[in-house]
């Protein structure tokens, strides 16, 4: 009995079923840390915010609350923009994931470190 060649349509259906595996993956990695990083930004804002009610005269603390957003927001912004370079660069088969699932491992215990900050000065 002879086996039978594989058919390159079939190989073809599997090696785009893993691309788009591997893209979903790794994007909803990104999404994930995006979100993380959106909160621990926040919450880091809250923090100073907490330090410095009471502290300081309140057109200089509603001063940081404005500016202090537009600053942190962009700073977000480009941290996900370099985070979505370092996401592409794992997009290759022949790279692992583990380095992306650290990076949102990390942010999972700032955000938690953060989160815990805030209700400790409230």
């Amino acid at each position: 009995m002879q086996s039978q060649p594989l058919n390159s349509n079939n190989h073809e259906t599997q090696t785009f079923i893993q691309r788009t595996g591997r893209f979903l993956a790794v994007y909803g990695l990104w999404t994930i840390s995006a979100a993380l990083m959106g909160l621990i930004l926040f919450y880091f804002h809250q923090v100073i915010l907490g330090l410095l009610f009471g502290r300081v005269d309140p057109w200089i603390l509603r001063a940081v609350r404005n500016f202090g957003l537009f600053i942190l927001g962009g700073g977000w912004l480009g941290l996900m923009m370099l985070s979505e370079s370092y996401c592409r660069r794992h997009l290759n088969p022949k790279t692992q994931l583990i380095p992306l699932v650290k990076i949102v491992g990390i942010e999972i215990v700032i955000y938690l470190a953060m989160f815990g900050l805030q209700l400790a000065i409230n």
